[in-house]
């Protein structure tokens, strides 16, 4: 919700600064994509702890806050599927870059810079 409300304001703010037109078409694609893999992890993990704890009382392991580190580097199986859908995160957004750029939905072109700045923004977020 908090990514949707600031996904909202950039482009609100990209739709009425006349330098930022063509920036508008991405907004929904970054915030899509990355709001959709954190939520198939977040389901992810209700369903872990729906099936192998009691209702109220978390298992051992998973007391304590999980930072980027160990949620990537360990080795459970909500680890692996954090770990797959990062992986997912350039390949999704190259897939959609490729589309905007095909039906000239951005008034944009595609330049390195821009993908690559682009791509760094998704990885960050989606981490």
């Amino acid at each position: 919700m908090v990514i949707s409300s600031i996904g909202g304001l950039i482009l609100d703010t990209t739709v009425s600064d006349p330098n930022l037109v063509g920036i508008v078409v991405y907004t929904p694609v970054i915030n899509g994509i990355g709001g959709n893999l954190v939520a198939i992890q977040a389901s992810r993990i209700s369903t872990y702890l729906h099936l192998h704890s009691i209702p109220g009382e978390l298992p051992d392991e998973r007391k304590g806050c999980y930072y980027p580190f160990r949620t990537f580097f360990g080795s459970g199986v909500n680890h692996k599927s954090a770990q797959v859908l990062l992986l997912l995160v350039i390949p999704g957004h190259l897939i959609f870059l490729y589309t905007i750029h095909l039906m000239k939905s951005g008034h944009t072109s595609l330049t390195v810079i821009f993908v690559v700045v682009f791509l760094f923004a998704a990885v960050l977020q989606v981490t």
